[in-house]
């Protein structure tokens, strides 16, 4: 970095950096100390950074109460990425929270968001472990929750040009129980249909449509 102006904000600054990152790798309870040295035209910045213990996680829990929904988690905790005996590490939580969302999404639960899904971790200072529990909230608790179907799916091969052209009639077929809005009957529809892995009355599945997409 190029020479600055000393100020205090940026040393305070550079501490939040330092601390950000150990406690995004584990070390929960790490210190940094700042030595500043006046002189007569600089000021030299000493920071001494303590690690001190790096945290693991000790047990992992489940707090959902929809039975169904913990069933499913349940049943797909082998993939989970928070282990017990592993360090915590924070993008490892980020990531977790992904995956349980897209969990969710391809099993027709098209509601959940990051909102929904959150941690709770209960620090040890004494043996420096960490006690997670998975919570994952009910996105309307006022109504049975239930999961979410696929209902019309329309394909539209059409362009803006077919559209504002009254010479080019549209047409609407119909083929494996998907809907085409073509400019004409020169599509291969089989292939085209075959090709797609949604179909009406299919679960919500997040997965799937951007396998489409």
């Amino acid at each position: 970095e190029k020479p600055l102006y000393y100020d205090p904000i940026y040393v305070h600054h550079n501490e939040k950096i330092f601390l950000n990152y150990l406690h995004s790798k584990g070390y929960l309870d790490a210190e940094i100390i700042t030595k500043t040295d006046l002189q007569k035209s600089s000021v030299r910045v000493t920071y001494y950074i303590k690690p001190k213990n790096l945290y693991k996680i000790i047990s992992t829990n489940l707090q959902v109460s929809d039975q169904p929904i913990r069933t499913l988690l349940a049943n797909h905790s082998s993939e989970s990425l928070i282990k017990i005996g592993d360090p915590y590490v924070y993008q490892n939580f980020v990531n977790e929270q992904e995956r349980i969302i897209n969990l969710l999404s391809d099993n027709g639960y098209f509601e959940f968001n990051e909102q929904y899904v959150h941690f709770i971790a209960d620090r040890s200072e004494g043996d420096h472990t960490i006690a997670v529990t998975t919570a994952v909230d009910i996105p309307d608790s006022k109504m049975a929750y239930h999961k979410t179907k696929i209902g019309r799916i329309v394909v539209d091969l059409t362009t803006q040009k077919d559209h504002t052209s009254h010479t080019t009639p549209l047409l609407t077929k119909v083929c494996e129980g998907l809907y085409f809005l073509v400019p004409s009957d020169r599509y291969p529809l089989d292939d085209i249909a075959a090709k797609i892995p949604l179909r009406p009355g299919d679960l919500y599945n997040k997965s799937k449509i951007l396998e489409t997409y």
